[in-house]
């Protein structure tokens, strides 16, 4: 680094920002965990057999999701007036930013339209499956939709729509989503090390030829749909891995220190952006030409975990009390229930290991 006074060459940030691709691998754990985790808490709630379902569901995510994000969206239209915040209020920013490259402060928030796009879809269509029987096929049946949408959309729409429009569309999203939804369905198989390496190595190298291919004018290639298919995959493998750990990693992902990462980390992700772009060093503001504070970096970051446990603790601790009043009731055959489907009732052949969390008796949500 040619200045060591406290700038950092935005060129060093902007190699560091191309390992930044696996952004796209880490939006896919995020969407595969979501859909584990939701899947888990509709099937903990049908299982019980209690009704109202989708009105525990709905208002659980409410309190959870809206407060803090309608906030948001009021303090940013206040500090950075001019831009456009309609479609992020009506979670449609996924495909807003799609066809819009400009710089925002809540350019972020498409892949939270994302996941309430499936929120709003997701329940009513796993309830249906559950009553029809059907809801072991369901994942799989989406997943092929999903590919298929994806694969129409990259034959169909040039390549600068179809490109942007797989990485932030539901319906190529859905991939993963729905993976996630088929683990939580029927279980987490468990795979030698060495398989989730070398596959893991196998589906990147496949990305990698497809990108190399892609600089080539003359070679036609359904990009959407290889990085959707690539990525889901290695993300799917990656949480097998972490799901059935043991030793060091599992001691962490258990931790104090882990577990407050988890319950800050909706602020942590809402307010980073809007913080890095009031200190002006988001990357859609920063230039080749150009450098960067590194005191400047790091107030930002501080800043945005600032705001992140501050919001946690005055705003979504609070509104956590009241989704109580929707906590799922598990009484004592319901409990017995979920830790045998097989002995009655209308389980779907989960086992009890299978279910994303262990905390079910006191309502637990995502």
């Amino acid at each position: 680094m040619p200045n060591v006074a406290g700038c950092i060459p935005v060129n060093v940030v902007t190699w560091l920002s191309r390992l930044g691709k696996f952004g796209y691998l880490g939006v896919d754990v995020f969407f595969l965990l979501s859909g584990f985790l939701i899947t888990g808490i509709l099937l903990r709630e049908m299982e019980a057999s209690q009704g109202g379902v989708m009105r525990r569901f709905y208002a659980r995510r409410l309190l959870r999701i809206f407060p803090t994000f309608y906030l948001t969206i009021v303090v940013c239209y206040v500090f950075f007036p001019g831009y456009n915040y309609i479609y992020q209020s009506l979670y449609l920013s996924n495909y807003y930013f799609t066809f819009s490259d400009g710089a925002h402060p809540l350019r972020h928030t498409w892949s939270l339209a994302v996941e309430e796009q499936f929120y709003l879809l997701w329940p009513v269509v796993l309830l249906l499956s559950h009553r029809l029987r059907k809801m072991r096929q369901l994942p799989v049946l989406v997943c092929c939709v999903s590919v298929a949408g994806t694969f129409v959309q990259d034959v169909l729409l040039p390549l600068q729509v179809s490109d942007p429009l797989s990485y932030r569309g539901l319906e190529s999203r859905m991939l993963s989503l729905a993976i996630g939804s088929h683990f939580a369905i029927n279980g987490v198989p468990r795979l030698p090390i060495g398989r989730v390496i070398a596959g893991v190595l196998g589906l990147y190298a496949i990305a990698a030829v497809v990108k190399l291919l892609l600089m080539r004018n003359d070679v036609d290639v359904p990009t959407g749909t290889v990085k959707q298919v690539c990525f889901s995959g290695i993300s799917s493998l990656l949480f097998v891995l972490c799901y059935h750990s043991k030793g060091g990693l599992r001691t962490w992902l258990t931790s104090p220190a882990a577990r407050f990462l988890g319950r800050i980390s909706y602020g942590l992700y809402l307010y980073h952006v809007p913080v890095l772009f009031a200190f002006g060093v988001s990357h859609m503001q920063v230039t080749v030409d150009s450098s960067v504070s590194l005191r400047t970096l790091l107030a930002a970051y501080m800043g945005s975990a600032a705001a992140a446990i501050g919001s946690w603790y005055l705003i979504e601790k609070p509104l956590l009390g009241l989704k109580e009043r929707f906590a799922l009731r598990v009484t004592a055959y319901d409990w017995g229930l979920l830790r045998n489907p097989h002995s009655g009732g209308t389980g779907c052949g989960m086992r009890r290991q299978q279910l994303p969390h262990n905390n079910y008796a006191q309502g637990s949500d995502k």
